[in-house]
């Protein structure tokens, strides 16, 4: 990615330039003296779930009585630091806004360190594609599949997450203990969330797609009542806490609870999550033949089985849901000076030191921006956590474990993204600044060939 950007005070004009890899699109920002728009679409930030200790050890016979699994406490945090037109105290804002909405004992949110802006028109991935989507979808593919690093998103681009699959594909496995009973159980479960394809590889199943798109409802009503509940708890403003109170809080609760229900009856939220729950526990009593079914549908250690994109590099075909989504309305934010300095206020240190005295700026009236949270799908890892999460496979004693089940996790990839959080319309408004205009140098006195208005900022 390179960015370009350039600043004129006064009535000053922010423009920003950005390519992203081989997409090469590019994106303008315009400033009418107070406001400053970004419209582009942006991935903000990558929610990354725990693994936990990976692999983990077989369960002992006789557990110690205090042997209770370790819940996970959040310590990590989201930071942003952006080359975009939006300035640094105002991406500080955001970044800590996300560090409190999206994080929670399963999840660790990384923001990147430059802004990964896309076009609407490419960042759509279903159907027949052209080559600038092909080539955008190939980026987004990679990118989401890297392994992550916390709170900064700066994961080299060297390790993928279908590399560690492939690892957890070719580990030792236990010897089955799969009773005839259980087994019956297990293939009534995989019936019900799987189908075979044409190709013969299995796919979800109308139930599970049906679950996919009801849960991810109800999660951006989830997140839509706590973003507003947030809000108001941060704000001074009585008026706007009264708000919260009688206006929003029983409408959105209400919005959750009514996505709620539809998870549970059109979604079939209880009898999928039953069905994963038997496919997970009984997957570790019968590795080799789950194992198997892994490596029918997708082996990372074989050439062919990855996709190529426009520029000769493989991946592993990777889609956000809901795919509709670009045409959705999305949930708008505005961040209020009162609420950003509660933000920089709350803030740990290692959320702050990367922005340094930037972190605040007196200066920021508000900060506005269109939001929504998406789901990465891998059709070649469903569901991650069969595999993952058994007990009945283990590495060589001589290669370092994936994650050590810390707090926070530390290994060779103690999480991967499950989903990712984009904006658009991102608006920064600021105090005026007055100012005076310098008179324009004669020719004979100019130092050389320049492209911007001088102007000196003159206190009001």
């Amino acid at each position: 990615m390179s960015v370009d950007a350039s600043v004129g005070w006064g009535p000053f004009t922010v423009k920003g330039s950005y390519s992203h890899s081989a997409s090469d699109q590019r994106f303008h920002s315009e400033n009418d003296g107070a406001t400053i728009t970004v419209p582009g679409m942006q991935i903000i930030g990558f929610v990354n779930h725990l693994l936990g200790r990976t692999p983990k050890p077989p369960r002992r016979p006789r557990p110690r009585p205090t042997g209770i699994g370790r819940r996970r406490v959040m310590s990590e945090s989201a930071t942003v630091w952006s080359a975009s037109p939006v300035d640094t105290a105002a991406m500080f804002g955001l970044g800590a806004y996300l560090r409190n909405l999206l994080t929670d004992p399963d999840h660790l949110v990384a923001v990147p360190v430059t802004p990964v802006v896309h076009q609407d028109s490419v960042f759509r991935f279903g159907g027949a594609l052209d080559a600038p989507r092909s080539t955008v979808w190939a980026e987004f593919c990679e990118l989401v599949n890297r392994v992550p690093t916390e709170p900064v998103w700066a994961p080299p681009s060297t390790t993928h997450l279908w590399d560690v699959y492939g690892e957890v594909l070719a580990a030792d496995l236990a010897r089955s203990t799969l009773t005839p009973e259980e087994q019956r159980r297990y293939d009534t479960a995989v019936a019900y969330l799987y189908e075979t394809g044409a190709d013969g590889v299995f796919v979800p199943s109308a139930a599970l797609r049906d679950y996919r798109t009801a849960r991810q409802a109800w999660l951006q009503a989830d997140t839509d009542y706590h973003q507003a509940e947030q809000t108001a708890t941060m704000s001074t403003d009585q008026a706007v806490r009264d708000h919260w109170t009688h206006v929003d809080e029983p409408r959105l609760r209400q919005a959750r609870d009514d996505a709620m229900d539809a998870w549970q009856t059109a979604g079939h939220k209880a009898e999928v999550e039953d069905a994963l729950r038997e496919t997970s526990e009984l997957a570790s009593k019968a590795p080799s033949g789950i194992w198997k079914r892994h490596r029918d549908t997708f082996n990372p250690n074989l050439p062919d089985q990855y996709t190529t994109a426009p520029n000769g590099s493989r991946f592993a075909p990777t889609y956000y849901v809901p795919d509709a989504v670009l045409d959705d309305p999305w949930s708008r934010v505005v961040l209020p000076q009162e609420t950003l300095r509660t933000l920089a206020a709350q803030a740990p240190a290692d959320l702050t030191s990367p922005f340094g005295d930037r972190a605040t700026d007196d200066t920021v009236f508000s900060l506005a921006f269109e939001y929504r949270v998406v789901s990465v799908v891998r059709p070649w890892l469903d569901p991650p956590l069969e595999l993952f999460g058994s007990r009945a496979w283990r590495l060589s004693t001589a290669v370092a474990p994936l994650s050590d089940g810390a707090t926070p996790p530390h290994g060779r990839c103690p999480s991967y993204v499950e989903s990712v959080a984009l904006a658009r319309n991102i608006e920064l408004i600021r105090q005026a600044v007055g100012y005076t205009e310098t008179p324009a140098r004669p020719p004979s006195m100019a130092p050389g060939p320049s492209t911007s208005t001088t102007a000196s900022r003159a206190a009001t």
